[in-house]
C-alpha cells in the first residue's frame, strides 16, 4: 500500500473536512481516520467529477445520503475515546458507452469526516487520516523487467545447459531482451532455464500470494513455462523448488508468447521472488526425446511479479506519516569483490583448470598476510602422479557463480571500464603468475597483466602486485571472474610442489590502479556493505563530517513531517 495523504486537526458539529490529492489515474484506494467524542464519524471519499456512477459514489455537501458512499467500517465513538473508520473503492476511469463519455476518469481523490447527532458547540477531533493506494505494481525494476541496464539474468553455470545476454536482435517492449542460446543437456532432462542476479530480483514477504509472467519468442513449437523462484535474506534459493502453474505450447514462428504462474504462496523463509522462462527439450512435457536442436535461439522479455490479489476490501494498514524518503549516498570508492581479504576463510573462491591432476588445495593461511594475517593459499603438491595436460593453466578464481550468495562479486555493469588487482605472494620453485580477466559468453580471456615483467616496481617486499584494466561489453551476462593463474607447463617442468599465496584483492570502476582498500581498513571512511569480510566495500571521504553535514541539510530542505533515512555502502546491484 502507498500512502498518499495524512492530516489531524479539530472541526464543529456541523464541519465536513475533505482533503484533497491528485490520483492521475485508476487506483484501488484504502481510506482511514480516526475520531473521537460522542459522536459517530464515518470516513467518506469523494471524487471529482461528480455525477458518475462509480464505487466512489458522490458526496454532496448538506445533503445526507446514507448511500452515498462504499460505506463500510463505520467508526462509533464515546466520550475521550477513539475509533477508527475505514472505506474501500476504486477510482472510475472514462465512461463511454456507445462512443459519448458521460464522464472522464478521476483526476483527484479525497476523504470527508461527518459527524451526527452532536450536542451544539461540541467539538470533535480527528487525526491520523490517510488515503492508501494498493500496491498493483511488478515487484521488479525496469532492468529485471525489460533487460535494459545492469545484467539481471545469467545462466544456471553449474549446469551449463545454456547461455544467455542482453540483445538488441528482438524485444518484446524496449530496445533489449534476453538471447538464451541452447548447448545441450544430458539424457532424460526436461528442460533447461535461466536464473537471476540480485539486479533481477524483487523483493517478497513469506506467505503472500503472488503471480508474474513473462514473454517468450523462439522458432520451435516448444512447451515451455513461466516459473517463480524464491530466495532468502542471503540471495540463497529456497530449496531446489520452482513454482508454476501449468506448461503451454509456444505458437513457435519467431512469434511472443507469453506465459503467467498465479496465485503461488511464497514459502517461509522468502525475502526475494523473481519470474524465469523454463524451455522443455522434449516433443511433449512427459516425454525424454531430446528433440530440442543445440544452438536452438530464444528470446525473453518483460519479466514481471505482481500481488495476487489487491485489497480493495481489505483493512488498511498501520497509519504512518504519507511522506518517506530514502536516500541511498554514492560511495567515493566501491570494491566490488564480496571475499577480498580472506580474514576468515576463502569462501567465493575456487580453483581453476584443475584437469586431472587435482583437485589441489585451497585454503585460508593464517600464517600469512600483506597487511593483516590471513591469505588465500593454492599449492600443487609435489609427486601427485598425475597433472593437466602441458599448456593449460592452473590456480584459483573468483567464483563467477549462479547463487548469488557465493558470488565472489557483483555490480559490473556492460560497457563500463573497470580496474583489477591483487597482491600474491610466490613460494620456492613457483613459476610465474597472471592476473587475467574473463567473464562469459566471451569465453575466456579478455586482458591479462604479468607483474613480474611488466610492473616490478609495484613489488611490496614479497608481495607482488598483479593489476588489469578490462572493460565489459555490451553482452556481458554481469558475472565477471578474477584468475590467478600458473602454467601448467611451468609447473610440470620441475616436478617439485608450488604454492601461491592471495591477498588485497580490487576490482573498482574506472581505468586508474589505486590503493587497496575494504570495509576493515583503519578509519571511519570505510564501509562494508553488508556482512564484513563477504560483502563489497565502500569508501567515503570524510564520512562522519559529511554525514552530518548531509543530514542536517536535507532535514532543512524536505517538507515538515516527512520521514527520510539517508543509507550508506548500500550492495551493488
Amino acid at each position: 500500500m502507498t500512502q498518499l495523504l495524512s492530516a489531524s486537526g479539530t472541526a464543529t458539529a456541523t464541519d465536513d473536512t475533505p482533503v484533497a490529492l491528485i490520483t492521475k489515474r485508476s487506483q484501488h484506494l484504502t481510506s482511514a481516520g480516526g475520531a473521537s467524542a460522542g459522536g459517530r464519524a464515518t470516513a467518506l471519499a469523494r471524487i471529482l467529477p461528480s455525477g458518475g456512477i462509480t464505487d466512489f459514489g458522490v458526496w454532496a455537501t448538506g445533503q445526507p445520503d446514507t448511500a452515498m458512499s462504499r460505506d463500510v467500517g463505520r467508526a462509533t465513538g464515546t466520550d475521550a475515546t477513539a475509533a477508527r473508520g475505514w472505506l474501500a473503492a476504486t477510482a472510475p476511469v472514462t465512461y463511454s458507452p456507445g462512443g459519448t463519455p458521460l464522464w472522464n476518469a478521476a483526476a483527484y481523490a479525497g476523504i470527508g469526516i461527518k459527524w451526527g447527532s452532536v450536542p451544539a458547540a461540541q467539538k470533535q477531533a480527528y487525526h491520523q487520516v490517510q488515503l492508501e493506494r494498493t500496491d498493483i505494481g511488478s515487484r521488479l525494476s525496469w532492468e529485471a523487467t525489460s533487460w535494459e541496464g545492469r545484467p539481471a539474468y545469467t545462466a544456471h553455470s553449474d549446469l551449463n545447459w545454456c547461455t544467455v545476454w542482453g540483445s538488441s536482435d528482438a524485444a518484446f517492449s524496449g530496445h533489449r531482451s534476453g538471447k538464451i542460446i541452447y548447448a545441450g543437456a544430458p539424457g532424460g532432462t526436461s528442460h533447461y532455464w535461466i536464473t537471476p542476479t540480485l539486479t533481477g530480483m524483487g523483493p517478497c514477504t513469506a506467505g503472500e500470494r503472488l503471480s508474474g509472467s513473462v514473454s517468450l519468442r523462439m522458432a520451435r513449437a516448444a512447451w515451455w513455462m513461466a516459473s517463480l523462484q524464491f530466495y532468502d535474506a542471503s540471495y540463497v534459493q529456497i530449496g531446489s523448488a520452482y513454482y508454476f502453474n501449468a506448461w503451454q505450447q509456444h505458437p513457435g514462428s519467431n512469434r511472443w508468447d507469453t506465459g503467467y504462474v498465479y496465485n503461488i504462496t511464497a514459502p517461509a523463509g522468502a525475502v526475494w521472488v523473481a519470474v524465469v522462462p523454463r524451455i522443455s527439450i522434449n516433443s511433449t512435457p512427459s516425454a525424454t526425446d531430446g528433440i530440442a536442436p543445440v544452438g536452438e535461439v530464444a528470446y525473453c522479455d518483460m519479466h514481471r511479479v505482481w500481488p495476487r490479489q489487491y485489497n480493495i476490501l481489505g483493512t488498511p494498514t498501520t497509519y504512518v506519516s504519507p511522506r518517506k524518503m530514502t536516500i541511498d549516498v554514492k560511495a567515493n570508492r566501491v570494491n566490488l569483490i564480496n571475499n577480498p581479504s580472506f580474514g576468515v576463510d576463502v569462501k567465493c573462491w575456487g580453483q581453476t583448470g584443475i584437469g586431472t591432476g587435482g583437485p589441489y588445495p585451497i585454503s585460508r593461511d593464517a600464517g600469512k598476510g600483506r597487511q593483516k594475517l590471513g591469505a588465500m593459499k593454492f599449492t600443487v603438491p609435489a609427486n601427485i602422479g598425475s597433472y593437466p595436460a602441458s599448456g593449460t593453466n592452473i590456480g584459483t578464481a573468483l567464483i563467477k557463480a549462479w547463487d548469488p550468495s557465493q558470488i565472489g562479486g557483483f555490480g559490473w555493469k556492460p560497457s563500463t571500464t573497470y580496474t583489477a588487482s591483487a597482491y600474491v605472494k610466490l613460494g620456492p620453485k613457483c613459476p610465474v603468475v597472471t592476473l587475467d580477466i574473463g567473464y562469459t559468453p566471451n569465453a575466456g580471456v579478455v586482458t591479462t597483466a604479468d607483474a613480474l615483467a611488466s610492473h616490478a616496481e609495484l613489488i611490496e617486499g614479497d608481495w607482488i602486485r598483479l593489476w588489469a584494466t578490462f572493460t565489459t561489453n555490451e553482452i556481458d551476462d554481469g558475472l565477471v571472474s578474477l584468475i590467478l593463474k600458473m602454467k601448467t607447463a611451468d609447473v610440470t617442468a620441475g616436478g617439485v610442489g608450488v604454492t601461491f599465496w592471495t591477498d588485497d584483492v580490487l576490482c573498482e570502476e574506472g581505468d586508474q590502479l589505486q590503493s587497496y582498500f575494504d570495509g576493515d581498513t583503519a578509519g571511519s571512511d570505510y564501509l562494508w556493505a553488508g556482512t564484513a569480510g563477504f560483502s563489497s566495500s565502500h569508501y567515503y571521504r570524510d564520512y562522519r563530517s559529511s554525514a552530518y553535514r548531509l543530514r542536517d541539510i536535507v532535514r532543512g530542505v524536505v517538507p515538515h513531517g516527512t520521514q527520510f533515512t539517508i543509507r550508506y555502502a548500500q550492495p551493488p546491484k
